[in-house]
Protein backbone atom coordinates (compact mmCIF):
# COMPACT_ATOMS: atom_id res chain seq x y z
CA UNK A 1 0.00 0.00 0.00
CA UNK A 2 0.85 3.62 -0.99
CA UNK A 3 -0.20 6.62 0.35
CA UNK A 4 -0.44 8.99 -2.84
CA UNK A 5 -2.87 11.90 -2.49
CA UNK A 6 -3.56 13.14 -6.53
CA UNK A 7 -6.32 12.30 -7.85
CA UNK A 8 -6.40 9.02 -5.59
CA UNK A 9 -5.45 8.62 -1.73
CA UNK A 10 -3.96 4.88 -1.75
CA UNK A 11 -2.41 2.73 -4.37
CA UNK A 12 -2.92 -0.92 -3.12
CA UNK A 13 -1.15 -4.11 -5.01
CA UNK A 14 -1.37 -7.95 -4.63
CA UNK A 15 0.80 -9.44 -7.09
CA UNK A 16 -0.17 -8.02 -10.49
CA UNK A 17 -4.06 -6.68 -9.69
CA UNK A 18 -3.19 -2.86 -8.90
CA UNK A 19 -6.16 -1.24 -7.16
CA UNK A 20 -6.71 2.85 -6.44
CA UNK A 21 -8.76 3.96 -3.50
CA UNK A 22 -10.48 7.44 -2.63
CA UNK A 23 -11.39 7.84 1.25
CA UNK A 24 -14.01 10.63 2.13
CA UNK A 25 -14.83 11.76 5.54
CA UNK A 26 -17.98 13.21 6.85
CA UNK A 27 -19.49 14.55 10.26
CA UNK A 28 -23.18 13.84 8.58
CA UNK A 29 -24.61 10.99 7.12
CA UNK A 30 -23.36 8.69 4.15
CA UNK A 31 -25.60 10.29 1.72
CA UNK A 32 -23.32 12.83 -0.28
CA UNK A 33 -19.57 13.48 -0.04
CA UNK A 34 -17.28 16.08 -2.45
CA UNK A 35 -15.30 14.91 -5.07
CA UNK A 36 -12.87 16.76 -7.46
CA UNK A 37 -13.61 16.57 -11.15
CA UNK A 38 -9.72 15.34 -11.32
CA UNK A 39 -11.36 12.14 -9.04
CA UNK A 40 -14.54 11.30 -10.72
CA UNK A 41 -12.29 11.26 -14.39
CA UNK A 42 -9.80 8.88 -12.70
CA UNK A 43 -12.32 6.79 -11.89
CA UNK A 44 -14.40 6.61 -14.84
CA UNK A 45 -11.01 6.43 -16.57
CA UNK A 46 -11.57 1.89 -17.61
CA UNK A 47 -8.06 2.34 -17.38
CA UNK A 48 -8.00 2.09 -13.45
CA UNK A 49 -9.61 0.16 -11.13
CA UNK A 50 -11.00 2.37 -8.09
CA UNK A 51 -12.62 1.85 -4.73
CA UNK A 52 -14.79 4.74 -2.79
CA UNK A 53 -14.49 4.52 1.17
CA UNK A 54 -17.06 6.66 2.72
CA UNK A 55 -16.51 7.26 6.65
CA UNK A 56 -19.82 9.23 7.69
CA UNK A 57 -21.09 10.02 10.98
CA UNK A 58 -17.60 11.02 12.21
CA UNK A 59 -17.62 12.67 15.96
CA UNK A 60 -14.72 15.29 16.79
CA UNK A 61 -13.71 16.41 20.19
CA UNK A 62 -12.05 19.59 19.94
CA UNK A 63 -11.43 19.71 23.24
CA UNK A 64 -8.41 17.76 22.98
CA UNK A 65 -5.20 18.23 21.79
CA UNK A 66 -5.18 17.12 19.06
CA UNK A 67 -8.66 16.59 18.18
CA UNK A 68 -10.03 13.12 18.34
CA UNK A 69 -12.31 11.48 16.15
CA UNK A 70 -14.76 8.42 17.07
CA UNK A 71 -18.17 6.95 16.34
CA UNK A 72 -17.73 6.42 12.82
CA UNK A 73 -19.23 4.06 10.05
CA UNK A 74 -17.51 3.03 7.25
CA UNK A 75 -19.25 2.07 3.78
CA UNK A 76 -16.68 0.47 1.39
CA UNK A 77 -18.03 1.11 -3.01
CA UNK A 78 -16.09 -1.91 -4.85
CA UNK A 79 -14.90 -1.07 -8.43
CA UNK A 80 -16.57 2.59 -7.93
CA UNK A 81 -17.63 4.19 -11.51
CA UNK A 82 -19.67 7.14 -11.07
CA UNK A 83 -22.59 7.42 -13.28
CA UNK A 84 -22.67 11.02 -15.70
CA UNK A 85 -25.30 11.66 -13.87
CA UNK A 86 -24.31 11.02 -10.21
CA UNK A 87 -21.89 14.14 -9.49
CA UNK A 88 -23.84 17.71 -8.86
CA UNK A 89 -22.08 20.63 -9.15
CA UNK A 90 -22.19 22.84 -5.74
CA UNK A 91 -19.96 25.72 -6.90
CA UNK A 92 -18.08 27.08 -9.48
CA UNK A 93 -14.73 28.98 -9.53
CA UNK A 94 -15.42 32.66 -10.71
CA UNK A 95 -12.84 35.48 -11.77
CA UNK A 96 -14.05 38.34 -11.72
CA UNK A 97 -13.10 41.47 -14.25
CA UNK A 98 -9.86 43.27 -13.09
CA UNK A 99 -9.58 46.76 -12.51
CA UNK A 100 -6.08 48.15 -12.32
CA UNK A 101 -6.74 51.99 -13.30
CA UNK A 102 -7.16 54.49 -11.47
CA UNK A 103 -10.38 54.22 -9.63
CA UNK A 104 -11.89 56.56 -7.21
CA UNK A 105 -10.82 53.90 -4.38
CA UNK A 106 -7.39 53.92 -5.47
CA UNK A 107 -7.46 58.44 -5.17
CA UNK A 108 -8.71 57.38 -1.65
CA UNK A 109 -5.95 55.03 -0.61
CA UNK A 110 -8.29 52.35 -0.60
CA UNK A 111 -8.12 48.93 -2.92
CA UNK A 112 -9.75 49.41 -6.22
CA UNK A 113 -12.84 47.09 -6.46
CA UNK A 114 -14.21 45.95 -9.82
CA UNK A 115 -17.71 48.17 -10.77
CA UNK A 116 -20.76 46.78 -9.77
CA UNK A 117 -22.22 45.87 -13.04
CA UNK A 118 -20.94 46.00 -16.27
CA UNK A 119 -23.48 47.49 -18.96
CA UNK A 120 -24.14 45.89 -22.14
CA UNK A 121 -22.11 47.16 -24.79
CA UNK A 122 -18.84 47.59 -25.71
CA UNK A 123 -16.10 47.30 -22.74
CA UNK A 124 -15.92 51.02 -20.47
CA UNK A 125 -13.03 52.75 -19.99
CA UNK A 126 -11.25 51.67 -16.78
CA UNK A 127 -12.06 54.84 -13.92
CA UNK A 128 -10.18 58.30 -14.88
CA UNK A 129 -10.28 60.62 -12.78
CA UNK A 130 -13.34 61.81 -15.12
CA UNK A 131 -16.66 61.30 -14.18
CA UNK A 132 -18.07 57.76 -16.24
CA UNK A 133 -21.96 58.25 -16.87
CA UNK A 134 -21.46 54.35 -17.01
CA UNK A 135 -20.35 53.68 -13.50
CA UNK A 136 -22.78 52.80 -10.86
CA UNK A 137 -20.01 54.38 -8.41
CA UNK A 138 -19.71 57.73 -10.12
CA UNK A 139 -23.37 58.12 -10.47
CA UNK A 140 -24.56 57.21 -7.07
CA UNK A 141 -25.60 59.73 -4.93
Amino acid sequence: MEKLGKPYDLRCTRGTEERHVEIKGTTGAPTSVELTINEVLHARDTNNTVDLYVVSDIKVDTHTDPYTATGNTVTHYHDWKPAEEDPRPRKYGYGPPHNTSDSHEAENGATPRPHARTPPGPPLAAHSRERNPNCPQCNAP
